[in-house]
């Protein structure tokens, strides 16, 4: 065998044993699985959607002798790889600065992968490819918009029509696009006079709203900003973050009733003083309740409570509330740096994918690990599912619907509905329920836990994500 692959397996080995022993010190956060996925000189995963069928989509880029392709890789439910697209979709030379940035299901249960290609005589543009449920090439676009381009983030906005964030060097342009990739309409956004401006995330709000983050810099300064878009993605306010003019990046955010809660990295990287900060700014865009958090390179903020922070040699999780207390930690050892996203699954599951990097250069490879934090149930219930119970939307907006047959329901007589948040405090019962829909308003985003019984009997339980 050769030696390269038994000295990676060793490797793999010793990896896989210090997260089982990690875990078993630690039982209210669980590691799921971690898996790596090998092939080519350098694997990039820079984002991940959670598939109809339960498993999951990675996308990046995948480098070869000749530059880097757009990587899709589809998985199971446990993280196992079922399949991989590396071709080259436009049949163009590769080149170095090809990156597949988002990914997403579409509704028809194909993917899109969107991101940015160099073309010979043209420059860095924005590149989109549609394919099937097994990544079979159905469509291809790239835009010309009259310059250098940087897309990091789009988002479907219903059935049929998508959003893309695409960065040009003193404006971000919007691109309102139908399912066939084709524009329907455009909108700039400028920053203030003398800035660039770098959109990295696309969020919907309620009423339709939309917020985009990132950053604008000037003279090598950068500072972390966020536009708020009405439905008609015209600006309402534009936020700017000059408290710490190095390094300001916005790597998350949720928002709490009137208040929107924040998450930064800031410092520069490369005087290894970058740290993590939270704070959060009210209707009048004024800064509030700042805390901050050693971390080493990569943050990223999810819900109302819980902040998971990566750091680097291996990876360390950490579990904060918005008061800056730190709940738990975790570490993850590995003998490279290990660095990527982080988001959630439908059942609550937090998914960190990225690449293992072994000297920052051209040797990398991917992973993915999921996490399950327990300890926010405060009951002893794991999600359990019945086929005579469909609970949904989830992830959901504020409403969520519990639907029962109704012969399963005159079998099991009196059934109750408990709705926990995410400190285990019960904030809806509903006893004796007549029908078999009822439909439930959450007070505000963040997680949620139900159980469903008949008296004492546990008939079902799980996690709701309320955006």
């Amino acid at each position: 065998m050769n030696q390269f692959i038994i000295w990676i397996m060793y490797k793999r080995f010793w990896i896989l044993f210090i997260l089982i022993l990690s875990s078993l010190f630690c039982q209210s956060q669980q590691i799921v699985f971690y898996k790596n996925y090998f092939g080519g000189l350098e694997m990039r995963c820079w984002s991940i959607d959670t598939v109809h069928d339960g498993g999951y989509i990675i996308g990046g880029n995948y480098a070869t002798d000749i530059g880097n392709d757009f990587l899709m890789l589809k998985t199971d439910s446990n993280g196992n790889e079922l399949w991989r697209k590396t071709n080259n979709y436009l049949n163009i030379h590769a080149d170095s600065s090809n990156e597949g940035r988002a990914i997403h299901e579409t509704p028809d249960h194909g993917f899109i992968i969107c991101g940015n290609i160099t073309l010979a005589g043209v420059g860095l543009k924005t590149y989109l490819v549609k394919t099937d449920s097994l990544g079979n090439k159905l469509w291809e676009k790239f835009y010309n918009l009259g310059g250098s381009e940087k897309a990091d983030d789009f988002l479907f906005i219903n059935d049929t029509n998508f959003i893309v964030a695409s960065n040009l060097i003193s404006y971000t342009q919007l691109l309102f696009c139908k399912s066939n990739g084709d524009t329907l309409k455009s909108y700039k956004y400028f920053p203030p006079q003398g800035y660039d401006i770098l959109i990295e995330h696309i969020q919907k709000r309620e009423n339709n709203n939309y917020i985009l983050t990132g950053h604008i810099d000037t003279n090598g300064v950068s500072s972390s900003a966020i536009l708020f878009l009405d439905s008609t993605f015209i600006i309402k306010n534009l936020f700017i973050n000059r408290t710490y003019p190095i390094f300001n990046s916005i790597s998350g955010f949720c928002q709490n009733n009137s208040k929107i809660n924040i998450n930064t990295w800031r410092g520069t990287i490369n005087q290894g003083s970058l740290s993590n900060e939270i704070f959060q700014i009210d209707s009048s865009l004024n800064r509030q309740s700042i805390h901050s958090f050693p971390v080493n390179f990569y943050s990223s903020f999810n819900s109302d409570k819980y902040n998971f922070i990566g750091s680097l040699p291996g990876l360390k999780i950490t579990a904060g509330n918005m008061n800056g207390d730190s709940l738990w930690q975790k570490f993850y050892l590995e003998e490279y740096s290990l660095y990527g996203i982080m988001t959630r699954d439908k059942k609550g599951d937090y998914l960190i994918v990225g690449s293992v990097d072994e000297d920052f250069t051209t040797t990398a490879y991917g992973f993915l690990m999921k996490v399950r934090d327990t300890s926010v149930i405060g009951i002893n219930e794991q999600v359990f599912e019945n086929k005579h119970i469909k609970v949904y939307p989830n992830p959901s907006n504020r409403k969520i619907i519990f639907n029962m047959e109704s012969e399963w329901m005159k079998k099991m007589g009196d059934i109750s509905i408990q709705i926990f948040n995410s400190q285990a405090k019960i904030i809806e019962t509903f006893y004796r329920i007549p029908n078999t829909r009822i439909e439930i308003e959450l007070p505000m985003p963040g997680i949620y836990f139900y159980s469903i019984k008949n008296n004492a009997k546990l008939l079902s339980s799980g996690r709701i994500i309320n955006y």
